[in-house]
């Protein structure tokens, strides 16, 4: 388990501490700044989707490493809200919503959250597979609020 996660964990919290910077760390760092500056160059509706790989400034035609970067060069502010905005907004109703969310939501909440911080470390948007996953936690959090409304509409509790 260490070998598969724990030298990441490391290797982000020397990243973090500013020691330790190996290559691929420093490679990843240089194509979210390349992707700062394209987004900056773009800042409405980005290069297109999936053009910074063939940005001008990506000499390596790589993507960004970090999902937020990549949508924020490739789509705009516009595409990153558009994609991100009904995450995070579903994220904070849920967590202010109710009391006992810990208890009905739990799993839901953490597959979500579990998404949201994974993007700052992989390229997700096009990926079907990940989507599946934000909408099985989509579903599973509006399921749990029909079910206590027919009880509650039926009298139970």
């Amino acid at each position: 388990l260490y070998h598969a996660l724990g030298i990441r964990i490391v290797q982000a919290l020397e990243q973090l501490n500013g020691t330790g910077v190996d290559k691929s760390t420093r490679d990843r760092m240089m194509l979210g700044q390349y992707g700062i500056k394209v987004f900056l160059d773009n800042p409405i509706f980005g290069v297109g989707i999936d053009g910074f790989k063939n940005a001008p400034m990506n000499r390596i035609h790589y993507y960004a490493h970090n999902n937020y970067v990549e949508l924020l060069a490739d789509c705009g502010i516009v595409g990153c809200m558009i994609y991100y905005f009904p995450l995070y907004r579903k994220f904070i109703q849920e967590i202010r919503g109710k009391a006992d969310f810990f208890t009905d939501n739990i799993l839901a909440l953490a597959l979500l959250a579990g998404l949201l911080v994974g993007d700052f470390s992989s390229v997700s948007y096009f990926q079907e597979s990940l989507q599946i996953f934000y909408a099985i936690s989509f579903m599973l959090m509006g399921y749990d609020k029909k079910v206590k409304k027919k009880k509650l509409c039926r009298g139970g509790v």
